[in-house]
């Protein structure tokens, strides 16, 4: 998991998962949806370096599309349903490239030799960079894309190890390594006051 400042998830039983599903699908059942078959939006995060570093503590491997202005509105198209269906949804990150927070991004992903394309990408051990497990150019239709989806899932599978948190703790503080979030433990901003309030951790 990565080092992330703030409420982080720890490694559960299957019981345990199953109780909060219940809970969660109980809450659900309170309310009806306005429409059916709605699809909903796609992912983008604020940053790569923040897409690396969820990608990382969820250990799920991360998209990573780059492309023009002009082409994202094509690309979109295509992911958004191909991102909801039942062998996609809930198993990838997905982070569109920002020209100008994620400058020089290609410094961070092993193996992201294009301006632009499609990247599926294994998040390292503490969120600070990536690998490229698949790559497919923007143009390529959706059968392509998701082939390339589940192929890499798989090989992502084989070799992704289930993180102990507290020996991935203290691996981190050994090197050194923390991430600064946004968001305290209680949920709320956590800004620079609030931060040297409670000390650094």
């Amino acid at each position: 998991m990565a080092m992330i400042r703030g409420r982080s998830r720890t490694d559960t039983s299957g019981n345990q998962n199953d109780s909060i599903i219940n809970q969660m699908q109980r809450i659900a059942s309170r309310y009806t949806p306005r429409q059916n078959g709605l699809v909903t939006g796609l992912q983008d995060f604020h940053s790569l370096r923040q897409a690396l570093n969820c990608a990382s503590a969820d250990q799920r491997p991360l998209v990573v599309i780059s492309t023009k202005t002009t082409d994202r509105a094509d690309v979109e198209k295509k992911l958004k349903s191909l991102f909801n269906e039942d062998e996609i949804i809930g198993k990838f990150h997905l982070d569109f490239i920002d020209r100008r927070t994620d400058r020089g991004w290609q410094a961070v992903i092993e193996g992201a030799d294009r301006d632009s394309g499609i990247l599926i990408v294994r998040s390292s051990q503490f969120g600070l960079n990536g690998k490229v497990l698949q790559q497919v150019p923007l143009d390529a239709d959706t059968a392509k894309i998701k082939q390339a989806l589940l192929k890499a899932n798989r090989d992502f599978a084989q070799v992704e190890v289930r993180k102990n948190y507290e020996q991935h703790v203290q691996a981190g503080r050994r090197q050194r390594i923390q991430f600064e979030n946004e968001v305290s433990n209680d949920g709320a901003i956590d800004n620079r006051q609030n931060r040297q309030r409670r000390g650094r951790r």
